[in-house]
């Protein structure tokens, strides 16, 4: 009986522990899967290599990197999408709080507003190039207002199209994901947002990855001592029921 006691004791912590660990991963995971999401990056053209997705005043174009400022302006960070978290928003590296976006079919650098349709035009469904879907680094993005259109470069602008199923369609509208072109320092343009910097938004990320971990710090010690006080009290209860089995057998026994 008293082997039987233990097993049963050691099975259940053995479970609770399990329990535990599974759940605090997953966490973990999510954790670090929302610190990755915001990520910065350039956009090569797939069929017009060194052309890069860029802005020129507000309009969104194809740009070679001639200067610093171009580096600068073909820099986005990707983040959670604005209206579908699912999927993603292309923000500013220069300016955080403004984003690329649809409007009238074609693709706008704008500020980020509490406008009803602001959030849905400038979340994106990031999917496999359309060009070739076996290239993990080859990106192609689906509006998420109009699922059926796809962002395109066209005569060096960026434009949101339904696909004809054209060769030419699938090579317009994939990218290649590459390193950011601009690290966040120095830099050289600051008309839009003054002191706005991409360096105040990787900080805000790594603030952000930083309090995530610092949840998981505490509550791994949270259940650390909740293990503890538990285990204790399956000891005391099993010292309880193995005193209660003693009495028995010595009751029987006198019998």
């Amino acid at each position: 009986m008293r082997n039987e006691l233990h097993l049963f004791s050691k099975r259940n912590r053995e479970e609770k522990v399990k329990k535990y660990f599974s759940f605090f991963l997953i966490f973990i995971i999510f954790s670090l899967s929302l610190s990755a999401e915001n990520m910065s990056v350039s956009f090569e053209s797939y069929d017009m290599p060194g052309w890069y997705i860029g802005i020129r005043n507000e309009d969104a174009i194809l740009i070679q990197l001639y200067t610093d400022i171009d580096k600068e302006y073909s820099t986005f960070t990707i983040v959670p999408g604005l209206d579908d978290e699912k999927h993603i928003s292309i923000q500013a590296a220069t300016d955080p709080n403004f984003y690329l976006r649809e409007q009238n079919q074609t693709i706008k650098l704008h500020e980020h507003s509490i406008w009803m349709h602001y959030d849905m035009g400038a979340t994106f469904k990031k999917e496999k190039g359309l060009a070739d879907k076996k290239n993990r680094d080859l990106v192609s993005f689906r509006t998420w207002k109009f699922p059926e259109f796809f962002i395109r470069h066209k005569n060096g602008k960026l434009s949101v199209e339904v696909s004809d199923g054209s060769e030419l369609f699938e090579k317009n509208t994939t990218f290649i994901i590459r390193p950011p072109n601009w690290d966040g320092k120095n830099r050289v343009s600051k008309e839009r947002t003054g002191e706005k910097s991409f360096s105040s938004s990787r900080t805000a990320s790594f603030a952000v990855f930083t309090f995530y971990i610092a949840l998981v710090i505490i509550a791994l010690i949270i259940v650390k001592i909740n293990l503890r006080k538990k285990i204790k009290s399956t000891n005391n209860s099993l010292n309880q029921v193995k005193e209660l089995s003693h009495e028995v057998i010595d009751y029987s026994f006198h019998q």
